[in-house]
């Protein structure tokens, strides 16, 4: 065996001892409001998810925002926009395991 063969062996074997990678799980919505996941069987709702904020319903300021309507253009300054959820009932989420009881939802996915 060459001395490189041996030195990358040392290292992936170093790597599984100290590099605790989590697998990712996708589930699916149950419900949007309340929030319930089903993961494979666990139900997850709320309490056992920290939550990508994006994915739920929510609100973003910005200091200036420029859209266009027909040939006009419109600046607005210091406002906001809320944005809806979203996953809706039976929609696929990404989720990874945190510890025993929690997870966290990523995103949605397509596809599944």
């Amino acid at each position: 065996m060459k001395w490189e063969e041996k030195l990358f062996g040392h290292i992936e074997n170093t790597a599984d001892d100290y590099i605790d990678i989590k697998d990712f799980l996708i589930g699916k919505v149950i419900s949007p409001d309340p929030l319930e996941i089903d993961a494979g069987g666990l139900p997850l709702y709320e309490n056992n998810l920290h939550i990508n904020p994006s994915v739920l319903e929510n609100t973003r300021g910005f200091s200036q925002l420029t859209g266009t309507i027909g040939d006009s253009s419109q600046t607005i300054t210091n406002g906001s926009i809320t944005f809806t959820s979203e996953i809706n009932e039976g929609d696929y989420v990404v989720l990874r395991v945190l510890n025993d009881t929690t997870y966290f939802l990523l995103c949605k996915i397509t596809g599944v």
